[in-house]
């Protein structure tokens, strides 16, 4: 699979926390503000 920089970067931000990463996502980010589209994906807690 190939990561977008968004992919990467969120990987980077959240190290070891695993961070489900679903292909839909990838076509997601390339359409809205990556920041928007990486805060509504963050794991509630």
């Amino acid at each position: 699979m190939v990561l977008t920089t968004v992919e990467m970067a969120s990987l980077a931000l959240w190290g070891a926390q695993p961070l489900p990463i679903r292909p839909i996502n990838a076509m997601h980010y390339s359409s809205v503000n990556p920041i928007e589209a990486f805060s509504a994906g963050e794991p509630s807690r």
